[in-house]
């Protein structure tokens, strides 16, 4: 996960932890193009606007550390999701586009196309990985929460004012959905 926000950095991370997933964290192009460049990845999920190296450019040189990185799935995340937007990034290398905010069902269906099967179900000896969350096994309930969550992530993103009322309800939805930390800076009115 790359974004030079460190908020959308830990809201990523928190519904990604849903699916038991190994997240590593950059905030900027370079770093993104470094740890490529050391690991292992199946994703990478890619903010479009960032100082220094923005998306693109990012995954561009990703794409020419050499031969295995062509096939690596990069995903361009934006929230400028206007019309030409997603054909304009497939032209330009990515492998996929996701909006910000994110929306669990859209990040679902994009887990189960580029995430590999056997990935999804067969993990490690000791390590958890089930398969890719179904509509069945998540509940109503979540996904209202985390469709919430992002709606009130949204106003903290963006700056807008928020009351202590507005901090409670964020913070409740975050602590449902296992992000102590986030819950904590939404209690504060800094998440």
């Amino acid at each position: 996960m790359v974004d030079d926000f460190p908020n959308n950095l830990v809201v990523t991370e928190g519904l990604l932890r849903a699916y038991k997933m190994r997240v590593f964290t950059c905030m900027n192009g370079r770093e993104a193009v470094t740890l490529a460049a050391m690991r292992s990845f199946d994703l990478v999920l890619m903010d479009h606007m960032m100082p220094e190296m923005d998306g693109i450019e990012a995954m561009q040189a990703i794409r020419a550390l050499g031969e295995r990185f062509a096939e690596l799935p990069i995903v361009v995340l934006t929230a400028h999701a206007v019309s030409g937007m997603k054909e304009m990034f497939l032209a330009n290398g990515f492998d996929d586009f996701l909006s910000k905010p994110i929306e669990t069902d859209k990040l679902d269906a994009l887990l189960r196309r580029w995430i590999p099967a056997e990935k999804r179900q067969n993990a490690p000896e000791g390590v958890e990985v089930p398969p890719i969350m179904t509509g069945a096994v998540k509940s109503e309930l979540t996904m209202q929460r985390l469709d919430l969550f992002n709606h009130y992530r949204w106003h903290f993103v963006n700056g807008l004012p928020v009351d202590q009322a507005y901090c409670e309800k964020f913070a409740a939805l975050a602590e449902a959905l296992g992000m102590t930390e986030l819950a904590a800076a939404g209690r504060r009115g800094d998440a």
